[in-house]
């Protein structure tokens, strides 16, 4: 785990420079970039302990996730109010709302999961967990993100079967598949997308 946590902050590091240049230039500008990081860190811890957390014991803890929903919306919040010292802050704007809609979008559609297989599909905790991917993520890295967690939770339940670990209707947990999802789409969501609408 610590490996892993020191390897993600590396390339949170390495990211923000690639993207977004010096996170030292002294001027209001660049703090949306230092907040940026700090967020990418911070974001990039949770999906980590909430990996680990889930595969292991097989529970997303309210405490956490709670206090990351917090704090991923004061941080689009605060994103807003710097930009209110730019020029066009209309983006920012957008970004927020657009992030709002995909938490509850993606939070509404687990709990109808839920209501619908009796809560053999996933738990509480996902709902929770999707409302936080997508506000912390927004448009469209957060929509990246739940594909690459479907797709990767949708190969390991068949490989979990054909080798015999587990049996048909039996659960797995989902929430390492979000967080796998969540932590590729965090660095590389854009990109992705990208690539994938210029497939058409």
């Amino acid at each position: 785990m610590e490996a892993a946590t020191g390897l993600t902050f590396i390339v949170s590091v390495l990211t923000m420079y690639g993207t977004s240049g010096s996170l030292l230039e002294p001027s209001i500008a660049v703090l949306p970039n230092i907040w940026g990081l700090f967020f990418t860190l911070f974001v990039a811890s949770v999906f980590i302990v909430l990996f680990v957390t889930d595969l292991k014991d097989g529970l997303i803890p309210d405490r956490i996730i709670f206090l990351s929903i917090i704090a991923a919306f004061f941080y689009k919040l605060s994103l807003v109010a710097i930009s209110l010292f730019q020029q066009n802050p209309v983006n920012t704007f957008y970004d927020f709302g657009a992030s709002l809609l995909l938490a509850f979008l993606f939070a509404g559609f687990f709990y109808a999961a839920i209501w619908g297989t009796s809560g053999k599909a996933m738990g509480g905790g996902d709902v929770k967990y999707a409302f936080f991917i997508g506000l912390a993520l927004g448009w469209p890295a957060a929509v990246v993100g739940f594909f690459l967690a479907f797709l990767t939770g949708a190969g390991a339940a068949v490989m979990l079967i054909l080798t015999g670990y587990k049996r048909f209707g039996q659960t797995v947990p989902f929430g390492p598949f979000l967080s796998i999802g969540g932590l590729i789409s965090l660095f590389w969501g854009q990109q992705l997308f990208n690539w994938y609408v210029g497939l058409f």
